[in-house]
């Protein structure tokens, strides 16, 4: 899922509500026994011993953290982690210049059609799922395969029967370059996202949420959503420096505010 926008996200994760903090999500993959994750768990202290010994960390560091004899620990990591998450902020796309600063050229006549139809509950209701200024939303069952383990989803915490397939709405910000689609990414293009919704999700499972429904959209319709969902690509933010990543460069330098 985009970290774009995450400091606003109620929980974290596919599907676990009792994650709401960036610190506490960071230290699941950092800290799991499962090899395909980040491993570091029984390594700390020689993660620990790397970071310190690593001049760009050396002078960060005690920045960051100062007043304290160590600041070299994971908590601190996990908090220069969030810390940085935090700061990625997405809120320049052509969509938010149109609505939100009213440039009305800013977006085309088929991306506001498309408006018209994500937020009409009689004809697409999309942000019945992807609401608000993040379009994003709960857990939801949208019909997509069989979710058998390990993708069940919202089930995994719970143990609720009804929860299964339930996932986490993401935010539809930059969702035209953020391809494939739906938690297991059977979805390889936004075309093939709108056909699935326009039928109503494609799995008849006893979890499928009730807001899904077949829809009669025409395929200007179908375009003229897609139109709008390219709308929400932030150019500005996916080119932003302070996103980059550090270690490309000649020399590592922090971007001034």
């Amino acid at each position: 899922m985009s970290l774009v926008n995450v400091a606003y996200v109620p929980f974290l994760t596919w599907a676990n509500p009792t994650i709401t903090s960036l610190e506490a999500q960071a230290l699941v993959p950092m800290l799991s026994e499962e090899p395909i994750e980040l491993g570091l768990k029984w390594h700390e202290a020689a993660f620990l011993e790397a970071v310190r010994r690593d001049p760009v960390y050396q002078r960060l560091f005690p920045e960051a953290f100062p007043g304290v004899s160590d600041p070299y620990t994971i908590p601190n990591v996990t908090r220069a982690i969030a810390a940085f998450e935090r700061s990625i902020v997405s809120m320049r796309s052509p969509y938010d210049r149109y609505r939100w600063r009213g440039d009305s050229s800013a977006i085309s006549d088929a991306a506001k059609r498309g408006e018209l139809l994500f937020f009409s509950s009689e004809r697409a209701g999309c942000f019945q799922c992807h609401a608000g200024w993040n379009f994003s939303g709960a857990f939801f069952n949208t019909g997509v395969s069989t979710y058998d383990a390990p993708n069940r989803g919202l089930f995994e915490p719970t143990r609720v029967t009804e929860d299964v397939g339930k996932f986490r709405a993401p935010s539809l910000r930059n969702v035209a370059v953020t391809g494939p689609y739906m938690h297991d990414g059977s979805l390889g293009t936004l075309v093939e996202v709108i056909q699935h919704y326009a039928a109503g999700g494609k799995l008849d499972h006893p979890n499928k949420s009730h807001i899904l429904r077949r829809l009669n959209l025409t395929d200007s319709d179908k375009h003229d959503l897609i139109e709008f969902l390219k709308s929400l690509t932030d150019e500005e933010m996916l080119h932003d420096l302070r996103w980059s990543n550090p270690w490309l460069h000649a020399e590592f330098h922090v971007i001034p505010e």
